[in-house]
């Protein structure tokens, strides 16, 4: 009961807390002369609770309301868990009281979990020792002097001026301070101003927003004052609200300490994680990241430095600035809700920034896809950078990987701002050279295709949800604009389902890279995905304007077609979609209809065309024109693939981003020099590499133009080297080839009509197309899908498809060709002309033929086959090819005809 030598006689009946009169004692005997104080507060429920005992209050008289006289016990203590103190009143003065801590190298908390006063020694002493978990028990700091003339004190009765704020002594009477009702201690309550918060994060484990359990010591600051020491420390929590409770005494009556550019909350933790939204963990950052990408998701980083200021948060039903609510009334079911995983970009030093540019964005999470699509712009996540509240954060709901804005990529893992003007956000790190890297490419392959981005992150989960896995993002953006007459709606589709169709398109066989070599073994799986992006405004790599095909007319128009180019590109406005007019090709279990954008995104993504350009454009079949967009074009005998006929894709298409994994320095320092191959998940497990000298797949590893037999016979050899994909298997029945050998023929053809003896015959241009197709047709049934040349002495070219591709060209002018041919038609339709070659010892590169002729004996004729008539092909046919790569590969090859 302190130090006053006179005590009050001990109560003879029961104690009550929380009576009508707000919290007397009843039934003790008290002394005349003395004063009966019992010390509570208010709190953040609004129901008085004790002080703790060992409380040092100072009594003092006031003489002339401005001189005080301290009683001579100062400082008595508050005793027993109920808050009570008795004083002998020693002067018939007004009198007041000071709660002060005379101790100045502590400061003292109450502990009202054990109801006892700790000092910042003591406290520190029982967290190293582990006696003390902030989980576990309640504490908040108390002024280290609080007076009750400016603190917030709530006293009723026992002749108490509110004006003076002290207790006056009745005229000509013994003073004593007690209750009204008999035996009752004078309740004299402090009144704190609370304030409510809740912290939330969302949980990727539950896909919900949860509450922080009991966890923080939070430190509030009057800035103005110090950003050192703190106004108070708390960690009260309500366990029924989940709020955290921060009890502000004040020590000035007028309220300055919660100014809004003044005021700060801070918190600091260390190697701390919630666990499955449930409770606090003890766990370092190093073995956090030591565990699987699926076992992180267990649990939340609590950041190591927190503060409010500048933080956006809910206040009611709407986001806030800190500083705009902070004066705020708050209560459990109205607190300032901060979300700890709002986003903030920063610099690699963790440097908080600002978003600049547009206020879209894409969030990706762990499995790269996209979180929260929209709707009508699924390449977007929903809602916008909060520019109208601050530019600085993106809003809670996700939990991202990758956020893209701007064309820019930012890693999202477990760093925090720790600078800046927002500390303790998740910091979105641009480009972060420990878990990511990226470039941009353009021409990569061949200068006119290709404007696109290659970004590898670590640090993921696989698309099984399982294990850890990488990454590869292929990332391109465009600008759609329209000619006047297509409709907004047009250009709708292609942001609605032109750019999800053709990233469903790209990544429907699932292809994976799968390490080759593995030196440090990692055993790292790399997931490609494609990231289409229709931009509105500035930081596109392409615009693409959206036509309409058919002239006003209501035709076709003759002159247009989808194109892709650096910079631009055009596209008819029905390709948003794939299109089964033009034939589905079935393959591993999926149908692949024509799919026109997603073919032009092919060249976005630095592909080249494997169709080859014919002389007669909506002609069937192609007749290859002599311009290709690269000799020979080998792949156009695999007429489903995505580049040739715009169906399926070819694990060849995405070697190039694996040459970019096995090449780039910055990329190799992530993988610890991994060496990748692209793999087929789906069907047949294809592993397609080419080593470094074959490393471009568009182009020959050997050739020769014009190469001539003995004879004087010329055209043009071009050996490809194949990796192990779908074509290999369309080439040769049964026997996948690892080179294509193009053997082109450029023939320029002539017709000539005849007229005699009132017999006419007139070649139309349609007639003239109509043989040249035929022919074409004819030579590829007779000469193509049939032989290939084998050695198993040769490693690279252990066997070669031999592709017969004759090139056309349709009476012009030209001196780049090998042969040139006149058709004739007889006048006697009985008849027929000789061919040229079949005269002996004919070898001429011009000659005539009759319209009857064989296809099949003109070309071996151009190809040095004798006999040059309809015999099928045979391996002996062959002996002159067989001689060239021999030469080239210094091997013997052998000729092996289905």
């Amino acid at each position: 009961m302190g130090n006053s030598k006179v005590k009050a006689k001990p109560s003879g009946g029961a104690q009550k807390l929380n009576t009508k009169s707000g919290g007397a004692f009843k039934g003790v005997k008290m002394e005349p002369g003395f004063g009966y104080l019992q010390f509570l507060y208010n709190d953040a429920n609004d129901k008085k609770q004790p002080l703790p005992p060992g409380l040092p209050v100072k009594i003092y008289y006031l003489k002339n309301n401005d001189e005080k006289i301290a009683h001579s016990q100062n400082p008595l203590k508050v005793e027993g868990k109920n808050g009570k103190l008795s004083f002998q009143i020693e002067k018939n003065l007004p009198v007041t009281f000071e709660i002060e801590f005379d101790d100045q190298n502590n400061d003292f908390y109450f502990n009202i979990t054990k109801h006892c006063l700790m000092t910042t020694k003591e406290m520190d002493q029982a967290l190293k020792e582990k006696k003390l978990d902030f989980t576990k028990e309640q504490l908040f700091q108390l002024p280290r002097k609080i007076d009750l003339r400016n603190a917030w004190w709530e006293i009723v009765g026992a002749n108490f001026d509110i004006h003076t704020r002290s207790f006056k002594p009745k005229e000509k009477e013994q003073f004593e301070i007690r209750g009204e009702n008999k035996g009752e201690y004078l309740p004299v309550t402090l009144r704190p101003q609370w304030q409510h918060l809740a912290f939330r994060y969302f949980s990727p484990e539950d896909k919900k927003n949860i509450e922080l359990p009991q966890s923080l010591l939070l430190m509030a600051y009057n800035e103005k004052k110090s950003d050192v020491i703190p106004v108070v420390r708390s960690n009260l929590y309500d366990t029924g609200k989940k709020r955290f409770l921060i009890p502000y005494i004040e020590i000035d009556s007028h309220i300055t300490y919660r100014e809004p550019d003044k005021f700060n909350i801070k918190f600091y933790t260390t190697d701390r994680f919630v666990e499955s939204g449930t409770k606090i963990v003890p766990l370092t950052l190093e073995d956090y990241l030591k565990k699987s990408i699926k076992d992180r998701r267990k649990y939340f980083d609590l950041p190591p430095k927190w503060e409010a200021k500048n933080w956006i948060l809910i206040f009611g039903s709407q986001w806030k600035r800190f500083k705009d609510v902070v004066k705020e009334n708050t209560t459990l079911d109205k607190p300032l809700q901060f979300y700890l995983d709002l986003v903030i970009p920063t610099d690699k030093n963790l440097k908080s920034t600002t978003w600049d540019g547009t206020d879209r964005f894409t969030v990706f999470d762990e499995q790269l896809v996209i979180q929260k699509p929209e709707t009508d712009k699924p390449y977007w996540s929903q809602g916008v950078i909060q520019g109208t509240i601050d530019s600085k954060f993106i809003l809670p709901g996700f939990y991202p990987r990758v956020i893209a804005h701007d064309g820019k990529f930012y890693d999202v893992t477990c760093k925090r701002s720790k600078d800046g003007d927002v500390i303790g956000a998740r910091a979105a790190v641009l480009d972060d050279a420990g878990v990511h890297h990226g470039e941009a490419l353009q021409g990569p392959i061949y200068s006119y295709v290709g404007n696109f981005d290659l970004h590898y992150f670590n640090n993921c989960l696989a698309p099984d949800g399982n294990k850890d896995a990488c990454y590869l993002l292929v990332y391109w953006s465009c600008k759609f604009t329209k000619e006047s007459n297509v409709t907004d709606n047009d250009v709708k589709k292609f942001r609605k389902l032109g750019i999800p169709n053709s990233k469903e398109r790209w990544e429907s066989k699932k292809y994976i890279f799968q390490p080759k070599a593995d030196p440090g073994n990692k055993q790292i799986t790399v997931y490609p995905v494609f990231f289409f992006e229709g931009r509105e405004n500035s930081t596109y790599k392409c615009e693409v304007k959206i036509h309409n095909p058919m002239l006003p007319n209501g035709q076709p128009n003759p002159s247009f077609r989808s194109n892709m180019g650096l910079t631009q590109g055009n596209f008819s406005k029905e390709v948003f979609e794939p299109q089964d007019k033009y034939g589905v090709h079935n393959e591993n279990g999926f149908k692949y209809a024509f799919f026109t954008m997603a073919h032009e995104l092919g060249h976005a993504v630095g592909l080249h065309d494997e169709y080859m350009e014919p002389i007669f454009p909506g002609k069937w079949p192609i007749l290859p024109k002599f311009d290709q967009y690269y000799e020979g074009m080998p792949y156009h005998t695999d007429e489903h693939s995505m580049m040739d006929y715009n169906q399926a894709q070819r694990l060849r298409h995405f070697w190039y981003f694996c040459r970019w994994l096995n090449g780039k320095a910055e990329v190799k320092s992530l993988t610890a020099n991994t060496t990748f191959h692209v793999e087929a998940t789906k069907g047949k497990i294809y592993k397609y590499h080419l080593e470094e000298k074959y490393k471009n797949f568009y182009e020959k590893a050997f050739y020769k133009e014009n190469y001539a037999n003995a004879d004087g016979i010329k055209y043009d050899l071009f050996l490809y080297k194949l990796g192990d994909d779908e074509t290999t298997d369309v080439l040769v029945l049964n026997k996948p080839c690892n080179g294509i050998l193009v053997v082109r023929s450029k023939l320029q053809w002539f017709f000539e009509d005849y007229s005699s003896g009132g017999v006419e015959v007139e070649w139309t241009d349609d007639l003239k197309k109509n043989y040249m197709l035929d022919f074409h047709t004819k030579i590829d049934k007779a000469f193509n899908k049939k032989c290939c040349l084998e050695c198993s002495g040769d490693t690279d070219f252990k066997r070669v498809y031999v592709y017969f591709a004759p090139h056309y060209y349709f009476e012009g002018i030209t001196t780049s060709d090998h042969f040139e041919i006149t058709v004739k038609t007889h006048p006697d339709a009985t008849k027929k002309y000789a061919a040229d070659f079949d005269t002996a010892g004919f070898y001429e590169d011009e000659f005539e033929v009759d319209i009857k002729e064989s296809a099949t004996g003109i070309m071996r004729y151009m190809l040095g086959m004798k006999p040059y008539n309809q015999a099928a092909l045979a391996a002996a046919d062959l002996a002159e090819i067989i001689k060239w790569i021999n030469a080239k590969r210094s091997k013997t090859f052998t000729a092996v005809v289905v």
